[in-house]
Formats: C-alpha cells, sequence, structure tokens
C-alpha cells in the first residue's frame, strides 16, 4: 500500500533534457547534476516549513536571512519535515503540526512548504523532505498508532522513555496504521506547489524524500516487517522515471555504518538492508564498509 502511494504522480508532463539534468540523480554509485557529480555540504532545517508560513511561527524575513546566510556559507541542501501529526497542545510535540487528524490538513503549514520550496528553488538549494517520525516530537509512529486505535499515546517525558517504546513499537505490525501514513504520503507527493505551479514530483529543487526521521523496528519480531515496509515505500518510487530523483544503482552500493537507527536497531546484515540500495541516500554512499 505504501509503495503505491509513493508512486502516485510520478508520470505527468514531459521534460526537456535541461529539465532532467537538474534533478539529482545516481550515476555509478555518484550523485550527478547537471551532468557533473554532485557534492554538497547540508544541514537540518526540521523547522523550514513553520518558519515560512504566514501563521504562528512564521517569519518570512527571518526565512529569507536564514536561507541567504546558509547559501553564502556553502551550506545548499537542507533536510526539511514536510509538517507534524496530531492535535496541538501536547508537551514536547512541535507546533504548529501540520495534520491534524487523518487527512485532515492545516493549510497554513501547507502553504509555509509550498513557499519553502518556491524560496530554494530561487537559490539553487536543495531539500531532502522526510516524512514520518520514530520519535514523538512531531507525532510520527505514535500519532498514526492511536489514529489506527491503539489507544492514547504515552508522552515520553510524562509516561517514560519505555512505555513509549514500547508503544511505538507496534507500529510496523499495524496495517491500518501504516494505511494512515500511506494516504498522507500519497496527498504530500502529490501536490502542486501553489507558488511555483510545479507538481511536488516534478520539482528539482526536492533532492530526495525520506519515509521517516531515524526510522527503526524497536523490536527484533519486528525486523523483517520493517525491511519490508522501508522497501515497499522506497524514495525512488517517489521521483519521475525520467530520470529518477532516486533510483537503483548500476552497481550494487553497499550501505556504511553511518546511521545509528538502521545500524543498531533494525541489524538485517547483508541479506535484508543489503538488498535495498536506494536506502543508500539515507544512509551513505558506500564501497567498503558494511552495517
Amino acid at each position: 500500500m505504501l509503495a503505491a502511494a509513493l508512486a502516485v504522480g510520478c508520470a505527468s508532463r514531459p521534460q526537456t533534457g535541461d529539465e532532467q539534468s537538474a534533478f539529482v540523480h545516481i550515476e555509478n554509485g555518484r550523485l550527478v547534476r547537471n551532468g557533473v557529480s554532485y557534492y554538497y555540504v547540508g544541514t537540518n532545517f526540521w523547522y523550514g516549513a513553520i518558519l515560512a508560513s504566514q501563521g504562528t511561527g512564521g517569519n518570512r524575513e527571518r526565512l529569507a536571512r536564514e536561507l541567504d546566510t546558509l547559501k553564502s556559507i556553502g551550506i545548499s541542501n537542507l533536510r526539511i519535515l514536510v509538517g507534524a501529526d496530531g492535535e496541538n497542545g501536547v508537551r514536547s510535540r512541535v507546533e504548529p503540526t501540520l495534520q491534524t487528524a487523518p487527512g485532515v490538513y492545516n493549510d497554513t503549514i501547507l502553504d509555509g512548504l509550498d513557499y519553502l520550496m518556491a524560496e530554494l528553488g530561487k537559490r539553487d538549494m536543495l531539500a531532502v523532505l522526510y516524512l514520518n517520525n520514530s520519535w514523538e516530537w512531531s507525532g510520527g509512529y505514535s500519532v498514526y498508532l492511536q489514529w489506527a486505535g491503539h489507544g492514547k499515546a504515552p508522552v515520553p517525558s510524562i509516561d517514560g522513555w519505555p512505555t513509549y517504546m514500547d508503544y511505538v513499537r507496534q507500529f510496523q505490525q499495524s496495517d491500518s496504521a501504516k494505511a494512515l501514513f500511506a494516504n498522507h504520503v500519497r496527498f504530500i507527493v502529490s501536490r502542486t506547489n501553489r507558488y511555483t505551479g510545479l507538481p511536488y514530483t516534478d520539482d528539482p529543487a526536492i533532492m530526495a524524500w525520506q519515509i521517516g526521521n531515524e526510522p527503526r523496528a524497536f523490536a527484533d519480531e519486528n525486523k523483517q516487517a520493517f525491511a519490508q515496509w522501508i522497501g515497499a515505500g522506497r524514495p525512488h518510487q517517489v521521483a519521475r522515471p525520467q530520470p529518477p530523483r532516486i533510483h537503483r544503482q548500476r552497481r550494487p552500493t553497499r550501505l556504511r555504518a553511518g546511521h545509528g537507527a538502521v545500524r543498531t536497531d533494525s541489524r538485517l546484515r547483508q541479506r535484508g538492508l543489503h538488498q535495498l540500495p536506494h536506502l543508500a541516500l539515507q544512509l551513505g554512499l558506500g564501497q567498503e564498509r558494511q552495517p
């Protein structure tokens, strides 16, 4: 189901050669953009859609200053939260949230996300957009589980981390929670930016999509389901086929150690993650080391 959601909007209008080359893609284990190897310095900018909004937390003058400053010091690639999930007013959760109930969206934050992407495009900056979260600060697993009927989500700062992790370990086994997330992915990926007029699938300012922040299984018995979920939602299915933003490498790419969420919690060894080379952009490209 998640694979179907991620495939939405993959094909629309034909692109010219110049448009195609503007997308980051993989050739022989290298990131390539505009016909040359693509190297970048990036940073987390999780709050970008909120800052770019015209509501609570929004400040477009500050956004322009921050983007200009980052660009001036050579930072041109930003990792951005699409939006938080769940009701506002929950301790430790960022707000305003984007998805306040299943399929119910705060248009002020959607407007902020659109504006942010337009501003990145003007500066020739790129984004990695992530859609879910293992942790409570943007909703993520725990909110989808609550919406799917698994009981009220614990708040770690109140109920404790063991209680929280015991609760979210249910996510990988909950088809209903994952279906709600797939609906969210379908909605976001199929949108058209109101400022640029570009479908998100046609926007070269989006370098990649990430299924979630620090995705993990939370239990040994979830590891196979976790691998299948990640595989079904692989980022290259979001991209247009001509050219794909993320696609399988022409030669196998081994995933190097360096992403603790996958390395330490979902240690699937060669038979698991190494069969999913599309994760290379999330975990780091490398030919020598294995997780």
